[in-house]
C-alpha cells in the first residue's frame, strides 16, 4: 500500500487518517475476489401469519460467488430456513455474511484494536513495529517504526505548526526521523498490516450500516448452471378487500383486492407472487447472535500432579391423501392494473359515461367493473390451504405497497334485513346474504357495498368457503323498527322416579320470545332474525327455521309494505331435580300442584296425599319428641351420679344415696319405654314414606 504527493504537507494531522484509512479501504475493495453477482429474486410468497417465503434464481459460471441482500432483523429467519441448490451438478460452497457480534467485541479481536476516537500520532503508535517505506525529500527511507511524536517546528513567518516525526529503524540498523508532512508518500511494506487495517475499516463500515446484510454464497462447479435459493423471513401480512355490486335479482358482482407490502431490502422486478389463505407455523430463533458459554478458570499450580480421571460411557378432517395439491384449480378475471399506494396513474371510466339516471348508471359501473381486467389470478386448494398465484409477473419496490387484483365473479346474493336479537336494537341491519358459489375461498377482509350504483356502507367478514353461506350487513336500516321481549316462562312437571331413597323429577320449562316488527317502507322486505342458540334448548315454534350457526338460529320472515307484525319463538329445556325422599312435605307438594301446566288428574292425587304427608309429618315430630325426652333423661342421669360420687357415710347421706339409686332405676326403665316407641314409630315413619313415594310415582304428570 502506498500513498503518494504533496498533499500529507497540506492536510492538518487531526483529519489525515480518515483519508488514510479510505484510501486503505479502497485499496482492500481492490485487491479482493472478483465482484459478487446479485441473485434474482424470482417467486413471493405470502401467508397469513407474517411470514413469506422468498425463492431467488438465476446462472452462475465455474466458481462464482452470488450474493443476495436482506435486513438484519431477518437475518435469523434466514438463517433458520435458508436452502440453497445447484440445479446442474455442482455444489454449494460456503456462504458468508456480517456478523451480528458487537463492534467492540469484533474490533478486540483485531490486530489494530479499537482506533476509534484516537489522533493520528496514537494510531501511529499502535502501529509500533510496522514495516514503512516513507518517500522523503532525499531519498525513500526503509525501516520499521520506531517511535511517533508531535513537535512543534516554527515557519519562515514565525508561527508554529505541529508536525508528526516518525522514526524508522532501517534495516541496516539506523535511525532515520522524517515528519509526516514533508513525505511524498507513505507505503505500509507487511502484508498482515495492510490485511488489518482493510479487515478493520470493513468492521467500522458496516457498523455503520447494520440494518442489511449480504450473504455471499460460493458455488462450486464447472461452465454454466442453475442456482435457486429459498427461504422464508418476516414479511407483513396480506390483506384482502372486497367491492360487492348488487343486482335487482338475487345475483350480485363481487370483486376483490389484495394488498400487498414490499418491507424487504430489495425491489421486486417481474415475481411470481401467490398469496396463501394459511397460518403455518412460525417462530423465531436468536440464530445469528453468537453465543458464549461461561468458563471456569483454573489457576495454574506447578505443585500440583493430577492424575487422569476416566468417565464411564453414557448409558372434521385429514387423510394424507388429502394434503396434496388438488388437481383442480379455478381461473378467476382479474385485473392486469396493479394500482400502487404512491402512485395516480389508475385507469378510471370518464365520468361523462356516467349518466344521470340511476338504471343508466347502474349499467355503466356493472359494465365498467365486469369487462375492464384481461389477466386471470389461479386459484387453488393446497390440502386445507388455499392458494391465489398471480398469473402475471409482479413489480413492486422495496418500501411500496399495491393493490393486487384477486378476483372478479358473478356470485349469488339477496338482499335482506338482518337483526340480532341480543343486540336489543331498535333497527335490523341491511345485509346480503351470501353464498360463495365461486369455487374459490374468499379469504376474510373488508368489503364495500354499491348498490343502485351508489355507495351503500362496508363491514367485514371472516374466510368463506365454496358453498358456504354467509350474512354480511353493512348500514342500518331505519325503515323497520323492532323490539323483542320474553313474555312467559313456564316451568311444569314431566314425571317424578325412585332411585333408592331419591326422587327425580324432570321439569319442562319453556320460554316464548316476541319479537314485534314494523315495516315503514312502500316495498316488501326479507327479514332474518338472529335468535340466540343455547345449548340444550330444543326450538319448539316456529318449527322451522333457515339456518344455525355456532351461536343463532336464523329465521326468515317476509314483512309486507307499511304493516306491523309479530313472530314468537318457544323454546323448551328439560331439568332434572333430586329431592331426598324425606323431605317431601305438604309445602313440597303444594309447590307441585302450582304448576298452571299440570293435569288436573295429576292435582287431585297429590291433594288426596297432603293428608298422608301431614301424617309423616306428625310422626316425624313425634320421634323429634321421643328423643328430647331421651336427652332429658341423660342430663338427669348424668347430674345424680355426680351428686353420688360427693356423698360421705352418714346414715343420712346413706339415705340419700338409695334415693338417688332408685330415681336411675326408674329413669333406666323410662329409657327402655322411650327407646320401644321410638323403634315402633320409625317403623310407621318409613311405612308412611314408603306409601307416599309409590302413590306420588305412580301419578301421570
Amino acid at each position: 500500500m502506498e500513498i503518494r504527493g504533496n498533499f500529507l504537507r497540506r492536510v492538518n494531522p487531526s483529519i489525515l487518517i480518515p483519508f488514510l484509512l479510505f484510501l486503505l479501504l479502497l485499496l482492500s475493495a481492490s485487491t479482493g475476489a472478483a465482484a459478487s453477482g446479485e441473485l434474482p429474486l424470482t417467486r413471493a410468497v405470502l401467508f397469513k401469519n407474517g411470514i413469506g417465503f422468498f425463492e431467488h434464481q438465476g446462472t452462475v459460471k465455474g466458481q462464482e460467488t452470488v450474493r443476495i441482500s436482506i435486513t438484519s432483523t431477518q437475518l435469523d429467519d434466514v438463517l433458520k430456513s435458508l436452502t440453497v441448490l445447484d440445479m446442474d451438478g455442482g455444489h454449494i460452497g460456503a456462504i458468508s455474511y456480517g456478523s451480528s457480534e458487537p463492534l467492540e467485541r469484533q474490533l478486540r479481536e483485531l490486530g489494530t484494536g479499537d482506533l476509534r476516537g484516537l489522533e493520528l500520532k496514537a494510531i501511529m503508535g499502535e502501529l509500533t513495529g510496522t514495516s514503512l517505506e516513507a518517500d522523503a525529500p532525499g531519498g525513500k527511507v526503509s525501516g520499521r517504526l520506531l517511535n511517533a511524536d508531535v513537535r512543534s517546528e516554527f515557519g519562515q513567518n514565525g508561527i508554529a505548526s505541529e508536525v508528526i516525526e516518525l522514526a524508522l529503524y532501517t534495516d541496516e540498523g539506523d535511525l532515520r526521523t522524517v515528519t509526516l508532512q514533508s513525505l511524498k508518500g507513505l507505503k505500509f511494506v507487511n502484508d498482515s498490516t495492510k490485511q488489518d487495517l482493510s479487515r478493520y475499516l470493513d468492521v467500522v463500515a458496516s457498523a455503520r450500516n447494520d440494518t442489511e446484510r449480504i450473504l455471499e454464497i460460493k458455488t462450486l462447479g464447472s461452465g454454466e448452471r442453475t442456482v435457486k435459493l429459498s427461504y422464508t423471513v418476516e414479511a407483513p401480512i396480506w390483506k384482502a378487500s372486497y367491492r360487492l355490486i348488487l343486482d335487482n335479482d338475487n345475483s350480485a358482482f363481487l370483486q376483490g383486492w389484495a394488498i400487498v407490502d414490499n418491507t424487504t431490502s430489495s425491489d421486486w422486478y417481474d415475481v411470481d407472487l401467490s398469496l396463501v389463505s394459511s397460518s403455518p407455523v412460525s417462530f423465531v430463533q436468536r440464530l445469528s447472535q453468537p453465543v458464549y458459554a461461561d468458563r471456569l478458570e483454573v489457576p495454574v499450580l506447578a505443585d500440583v500432579q493430577v492424575r487422569p480421571e476416566l468417565h464411564g460411557g453414557g448409558m372434521e378432517r385429514g387423510t394424507a391423501a388429502e394434503s396434496k395439491y388438488s388437481k383442480d384449480a379455478v381461473v378467476v378475471q382479474s385485473s392486469a392494473t396493479i394500482l400502487k399506494t404512491d402512485s395516480t396513474d389508475v385507469s378510471a371510466p370518464s365520468p361523462r359515461t356516467f349518466a344521470s339516471s340511476t338504471a343508466s348508471r347502474d349499467k355503466d359501473i356493472s359494465s365498467v367493473l365486469r369487462y375492464s381486467y384481461r389477466n386471470t389470478v389461479e386459484g387453488t386448494k393446497i390440502g386445507d390451504q388455499f392458494e391465489y398465484r398471480i398469473m402475471e409477473p409482479v413489480t413492486l419496490l422495496k418500501n411500496h405497497s399495491a393493490l393486487i387484483p384477486l378476483l372478479q365473479v358473478e356470485i349469488e346474493a339477496e338482499k335482506v334485513s338482518v337483526y340480532t336479537a341480543e343486540k336489543r336494537e331498535s333497527n335490523p341491519r341491511n345485509a346480503v346474504w351470501l353464498k360463495n358459489t365461486t369455487n374459490l375461498t374468499l379469504d376474510g377482509g373488508p368489503f364495500s357495498i354499491i348498490d343502485s350504483g351508489l355507495f351503500a356502507g362496508e363491514g367485514l367478514f371472516g374466510t368463506i368457503y365454496p358453498e358456504e353461506r354467509r350474512i354480511l350487513s353493512f348500514a342500518l336500516d331505519r325503515s323497520v323498527t323492532m323490539e323483542s321481549e320474553k313474555e312467559s316462562v313456564t316451568r311444569n312437571i314431566q314425571e317424578i322416579t325412585r332411585d333408592e331413597g331419591i326422587l327425580r323429577i324432570r321439569r319442562k320449562v319453556v320460554e316464548k320470545t316476541v319479537y314485534r316488527i314494523r315495516n315503514n317502507s312502500a316495498s316488501e322486505k326479507e327479514l332474518v332474525i338472529e335468535h340466540p342458540y343455547r345449548e340444550n334448548w330444543q326450538i319448539m315454534v316456529p318449527e322451522k327455521y333457515e339456518e344455525k350457526s355456532n351461536d343463532h338460529v336464523r329465521f326468515k320472515r317476509t314483512l309486507e309494505p307499511n304493516a306491523g307484525t309479530f313472530f314468537a319463538v318457544e323454546e323448551e329445556r328439560i331439568l332434572s331435580d333430586r329431592l331426598s325422599v324425606g323431605s317431601v312435605d305438604e309445602g313440597t307438594i303444594l309447590e307441585w300442584m302450582s304448576d298452571s301446566e299440570m293435569k288436573e288428574e295429576a292435582k287431585e292425587k297429590l291433594a288426596s296425599l297432603i293428608t298422608l304427608a301431614r301424617r309423616i309429618e306428625q310422626t316425624g315430630e313425634g320421634i323429634e319428641s321421643l328423643e328430647a325426652a331421651k336427652k332429658a333423661i341423660y342430663e338427669a342421669q348424668e347430674r345424680l351420679r355426680r351428686n353420688l360420687s360427693s356423698l360421705g357415710t352418714t346414715p343420712a347421706e346413706a339415705n340419700l344415696r338409695q334415693r338417688y339409686v332408685n330415681t336411675l332405676e326408674e329413669q333406666e326403665d323410662q329409657l327402655t319405654n322411650i327407646n320401644h316407641q321410638k323403634v315402633v314409630e320409625l317403623d310407621k315413619l318409613m311405612q308412611l314414606q314408603a306409601s307416599l313415594t309409590e302413590q306420588i310415582v305412580a301419578i301421570q304428570f
